[in-house]
């Protein structure tokens, strides 16, 4: 994700002088010399140290970690994060008392890949881009909602608890329920190239970083639990009714389900 930021900042008419840091030094490079970044920093500090826009595209933790190692470097930086949960950031950055720098980006956008060589630089064009801002953010949310259109992205603003939860049913549980049915498959003895094209759709986020959504699943826990019974349930109804054989049921869910997908 961050990898694809810093392409399509590279690609616009005025390009940013950007620094990058990653863990894996032969990620970083490969970003510095495909020209998407200007300057590889030695440590997490340097990259966040004297610039006008922070950000972080990494797990949850460890954002939390480093916004309380770098709020002392700053200076005048706006910071941003693309970490799909928004109310344990804000959290952060109102107990730094750095609210008013603070404008949380989430961009609808992305694959199960990790890594510069997973990224694109057209990412971001149409993808909703879901914006909070800490308190007194109004400068700073004007400025990032400006650059999300310059790359052609439609910023939203929301609220983050409204935004945390539905993250928990539109995204969270999407990914645990592929896991699921990846693990279910791979029980019963299959593969994952046995799959038509229908079943390597529905497996596709079971290959997402287990590193990148602990942190996430553990805030999300409470909310998700309610989403992952209410699919169990679901799932629990179609058996019992293939069970007792019972096609009438099962095809008036199928109905039902592809009205709301918008089939005819």
């Amino acid at each position: 994700m961050g990898g694809s930021l810093a392409r399509g900042l590279k690609a616009l008419e005025l390009t940013p002088h950007i620094a990058g840091f990653s863990l894996d030094p032969a990620d970083g490079q490969l970003a510095l010399d495909s020209g998407s970044i200007d300057e590889l920093a030695l440590d997490p500090s340097a990259a966040a140290a004297g610039r006008d826009l922070v950000v972080y595209a990494t797990p949850l933790g460890v954002t939390l970690e480093l916004l309380r190692e770098h709020s002392r470097v700053w200076g005048e930086a706006v910071v941003t994060d693309l970490v799909s949960l928004k109310s344990p950031i804000m959290d952060t950055m109102t107990e730094l008392s750095e609210g008013s720098r603070y404008v949380g980006s989430h961009p609808m956008a992305g694959g199960a890949a990790t890594g510069f060589a997973a990224s694109t630089g057209g990412l971001f064009e149409d993808a909703p881009i879901w914006l909070v801002r800490g308190e007194g953010a109004t400068r700073a949310a004007e400025g990032l909602e400006q650059l999300w259109c310059a790359l052609g992205a439609s910023p939203l603003w929301v609220d983050p608890s409204e935004h945390d939860a539905n993250m928990t049913w539109v995204s969270h549980l999407p990914q645990l329920v592929a896991n699921s049915l990846a693990a279910a498959l791979a029980n019963a003895g299959y593969m994952p190239s046995d799959l038509g094209p229908g079943g390597k759709d529905m497996i596709r986020l079971a290959e997402s970083s287990p590193e990148m959504w602990r942190d996430l699943l553990d805030a999300s826990a409470p909310h998700l639990v309610e989403a992952l019974n209410a699919t169990g349930g679901e799932l629990g109804r179609v058996a019992a009714a293939l069970e007792c054989r019972d096609l009438t049921a099962v095809v008036e869910l199928m109905r039902r389900t592809k009205e709301w997908r918008g089939g005819p």
